[in-house]
């Protein structure tokens, strides 16, 4: 039983340290700010959401790219979508944006 139990423990930690290199899907509002020219940590401009606790999310994707072009003067925004890292920084591939309020 000691062995079973044991075996379940290890499976258990095992199944979570495979998860944790997966992908998660989270939302998140904040000020859209430009990585490079107001955030100085990409060497190009891409767009990116700061939020209030100031983590940084850069936005990529399909979405994210036709939802600035309609309003590329949009201050605050709601991003819904996949997180993974690149080096230091997250990265949000955005299946959804909305202008949030305020």
């Amino acid at each position: 039983m000691k062995t079973l139990i044991l075996t379940m423990i290890a499976g258990g930690i095992a199944l979570g340290a495979a998860y944790a290199g997966k992908d998660a899907e989270t939302t998140v509002t904040g000020d859209v700010l430009c990585a490079h020219c107001d955030l100085e940590i990409k060497t190009s401009c891409q767009k990116a959401l700061q939020t209030t606790d100031e983590k940084v999310f850069l936005l990529e994707g399909k979405v994210a790219k036709k939802f600035f072009e309609k309003n590329e003067k949009a201050k605050k925004v709601t991003a819904t979508g996949t997180t993974s890292k690149d080096g230091d920084h997250t990265v949000l591939e955005a299946k959804k944006i909305e202008v949030a309020d305020g």
